[in-house]
């Protein structure tokens, strides 16, 4: 199976900075379980052998160790622009401390709300982003709610990825790629374009029209909250 050959995908992360290694593997166990569609799981300085839950639904794609970005949550942008200049038509980047439900492959119905600016699911809490940073970034307002750093995109918004990309780059701190992210968005004019709270954080389980479950950064509670999840869908 090739990035080119694919229509839509899940896209993530992972170094080998613990326990992230670790609970990768919980979010892998939840793809199988739970998902039909492809996983393309990027890595830095990870053994690709490590990983016991990967399926033959899972491409792995090993980033130079001479690739050395300031900030490990700038590979977020750079993966997906690498999937999609590889091929990948349209995918869905999910954070290593994800967990992903039975319904999980039906974030891709969103996709025909995209144009040329990909698409996040709102964020919950208040986020305030400092008119500094705002102003370091060109951005004059904010046109929109704030999102999570949830990304749905297609092969037509690579050259907002890129200037996501780029803002990450010149930015400090602040919620580091999620705020350079929503800004952005704003300086597009982004309004309304968000998905609802399909990615509650993972304690509150259950929660309804929940796709995957976020922040779950303890292995035995992950595990836990798959067999969970795994059993209710068989009754």
């Amino acid at each position: 199976m090739q990035i080119h050959d694919i229509s839509f995908a899940f896209v993530t992360f992972v170094n080998g900075t613990f326990p992230y290694p670790q609970i990768m593997e919980v979010c892998l166990m939840s793809h199988r379980l739970f998902s039909k569609v492809p996983l393309i799981l990027y890595t830095h300085g990870v053994d690709i052998s490590e990983f016991t839950e990967c399926g033959p639904n899972v491409i792995h794609v090993p980033i130079d160790s001479a690739v050395e970005l300031p900030n490990v949550f700038y590979y977020k942008p750079y993966v997906i622009r690498d999937a999609i200049q590889k091929g990948l038509k349209s995918g869905f980047y999910i954070e290593a401390d994800d967990i992903l439900t039975p319904a999980a492959d039906s974030v891709q119905d969103y996709c025909s709300r995209i144009t040329t600016m990909p698409l996040s699911p709102i964020h919950l809490s208040p986020v305030t982003v400092s008119d500094e940073y705002m102003r370091n970034l060109g951005v004059s307002e904010q046109t929109q709610h704030y999102v999570h750093g949830h990304v749905l995109f297609t092969a037509s918004t690579l050259p907002f990825i890129e200037e996501w990309f780029e803002a990450c780059m010149k930015s400090t701190g602040e919620y580091w790629d999620e705020a350079a992210l929503n800004c952005i968005l704003w300086k597009h004019g982004a309004k309304d374009h968000f998905m609802p709270t399909i990615d509650p954080w993972y304690v509150d389980y259950p929660v309804e029209g929940a796709l995957l479950y976020d922040g779950c950064k303890n292995v035995r509670h992950g595990v836990q909250l798959v067999d969970i999840i795994h059993k209710a869908m068989q009754k």
